[in-house]
């Protein structure tokens, strides 16, 4: 079986920067997603279509189809006194909204005597990214899966509450 749209597929990979330095890897615990479904980064996905079971993969990823390049607009300076930590330190991360009030991830990225200097930019964006790994796995979706867009752990059911209309067995598949 290739890898195609609505094929669960089990990869390991180690993904590195442009300096060779690991980032992430699943050596540990292979990462197992719903292909075609936007669960992982678009042109990963892509890179991986038609793979088999067994093939290795080398996928780089420029900052562009990756975390996007670096924006300046994303880094600012803001006092102090906004924070309620008692103690801040560069490298920091914490969640606060953007203009379009969307959830982001801010490091802090420097401190001033009264002020901290953040960034909102993704910790990865700006970089070149290689994804080296081997396909482990591939196997069909279940209606469950499919219907919702993402993998049942051991064919279990994902923890979404089910509407009262609908049977147990029309949505996730045991």
């Amino acid at each position: 079986m290739k890898i195609t749209a609505n094929a669960v597929v089990t990869i390991d990979f180690e993904m590195t920067n442009q300096d060779g330095q690991l980032i992430d890897s699943t050596k540990e615990d292979a990462l197992i997603y719903l292909h075609g479904h936007e669960n992982i980064m678009p042109e990963l996905e892509n890179g991986l279509n038609g793979l088999e079971a067994g093939n290795d993969f080398n996928i780089v990823l420029s900052p562009e189809k990756a975390f996007g390049e670096k924006e300046e607009g994303k880094v600012f300076t803001v006092p102090k006194t906004e924070f309620e930590a008692p103690k801040l330190e560069v490298g920091m991360q914490f969640q606060t909204v953007d203009e379009q009030n969307n959830p982001v991830i801010a490091t802090i990225v420097d401190l001033k005597d009264d002020d901290v200097v953040i960034d909102e930019n993704h910790p990865l964006a700006g970089m070149t990214l290689t994804f080296k790994g081997q396909v482990k796995e591939i196997r069909e979706a279940t209606k469950g899966e499919l219907s919702h867009g993402h993998i049942h752990a051991d064919g279990g059911s994902c923890g979404h509450d089910h509407d009262h209309e609908h049977k147990h067995d029309d949505c996730c598949d045991h």
